[in-house]
């Protein structure tokens, strides 16, 4: 039996998957139902998102056991989806670990900005995702705080983030040695009614210009709600990537809303729908974490260092080969 089958039997064998049919679509349906609490309590929601997410979690229910075996590793290992005491605030906070430092630098509001010149040059990493897919959450969450409390401000509100802002990260235990920046992109997609279409144009020119000529920008994380799959407007931004040629990869946020199962549908389906359609995507493993409760955390950011010290060995070796 390969790896990946053995860890998933052993995650049937504690229950996280359901032992019938029907139980399975009761937990469906107590899923959605948890979805659209959520998706009404935030302004700016509509009743279009919730028919979408239900029609998600029906395509999840019509995969059934027919999963790809890769997620259930990380399912088992990260304790990952949602599960009794998930939410636990004591549970959650011993997750949570200050794996780097975050640093603001500088920001961009206008198309017609001049990028910052960052010094010393460093990889950039851009974090891109629709409105409310847990960017800003996530660069809090690897600096070891509540999503809401960190330095990158976040809100239930879609559009919030309204700037590209630039992020300069060190290890935790290295106050001073900045090794990459991360950028946090405006999210695309439905939007809270404040926002004008005319300030929507302007984001979306602001970040086309950043993706087509920063040269530093080694790559993108592209985050996808598991519980929401890939949407047309993530096929658009990734229609871009490809055009551009920039490498891109798959970040799946939000993995304590679904059940462990759920989860490891939500990770086939959006595999087939990135790899069946889009080049410029890289072809790994996918990272599933929760901004939330801090599973996963760890795990990504340990991709994130691995990935740019590979780039800064390669690029500066007279100050980086020995960290190789």
């Amino acid at each position: 039996m390969a790896a990946a089958s053995v860890w998933k039997t052993a995650v049937l064998s504690r229950g996280c998957r359901p032992s019938s049919v029907a139980a399975q679509r009761s937990v469906t349906r107590m899923g959605v139902r948890l979805l659209q609490h959520s998706s009404r309590a935030l302004r700016g929601s509509s009743s279009k998102d919730d028919e979408e997410r239900e029609a998600y979690l029906n395509r999840l229910e019509s995969i059934g056991l027919e999963t790809m075996e890769e997620p259930w590793e990380l399912i088992d290992t990260l304790k990952l989806g949602r599960r009794q005491s998930t939410y636990n605030n004591k549970s959650s906070s011993m997750r949570r670990y200050h794996v780097c430092n975050a640093y603001w630098v500088a920001s961009i509001l206008d198309p017609k900005d001049k990028i910052p010149d960052l010094t010393p040059l460093r990889p950039e990493v851009a974090i891109a995702g629709r409105s409310n897919c847990g960017k800003s959450s996530l660069l809090n969450a690897m600096s070891g705080v509540k999503p809401a409390l960190g330095i990158a401000g976040t809100s239930a509100r879609p559009g919030w983030t309204r700037s590209i802002n630039f992020y300069e990260i060190s290890q935790a235990r290295d106050h001073q040695e900045v090794f990459m920046v991360l950028v946090d992109l405006p999210g695309y997609g439905p939007v809270h009614s404040s926002v004008s279409a005319k300030d929507q144009l302007v984001w979306k020119r602001l970040i086309n210009r950043y993706l087509k000529e920063r040269e530093r920008l080694i790559s993108v994380f592209v985050l996808i709600e598991s519980a929401a799959g890939v949407t047309d407007d993530d096929h658009a931004f990734m229609d871009k990537l490809d055009q551009l040629q920039r490498p891109f990869f798959v970040v799946i946020t939000k993995a304590d809303v679904l059940t462990p199962l759920q989860l490891a549908q939500s990770y086939t389906a959006i595999w087939h729908d990135v790899t069946t359609r889009h080049p410029a995507f890289v072809q790994v493993e996918m990272p599933m974490c929760s901004s939330r409760n801090g599973t996963g955390i760890i795990d990504l950011y340990k991709r994130l260092h691995k990935g740019t010290m590979q780039w800064l060995v390669e690029h500066l070796p007279e100050q980086y080969s020995h960290d190789a």
